[in-house]
């Protein structure tokens, strides 16, 4: 009869968990940036002051200018 053991199985899985999560954001932060590039450029302009308000944080965008709140 043959035996196999592995070692290290735990370790392998933190570092698949942990790479997955490393890629999962870089996709989150590609597409946000995207995102960020196109509301920008697509934002009417009258005063520039909504285009200005648009902005960034790691997991969303929106623009902080009252009037686009509503």
């Amino acid at each position: 009869m043959i035996h196999i053991k592995f070692e290290g199985i735990e370790e392998l899985e933190r570092e698949l968990k942990r790479l997955n999560e490393v890629k999962f954001e870089g996709i989150v932060t590609k597409n946000l940036t995207q995102m960020f590039n196109r509301a920008k450029s697509l934002t009417p302009v009258k005063s520039s002051q909504l285009k200005q308000s648009i902005s960034k944080g790691k997991e969303e965008i929106g623009y902080t200018k009252d009037y686009a709140l509503q």
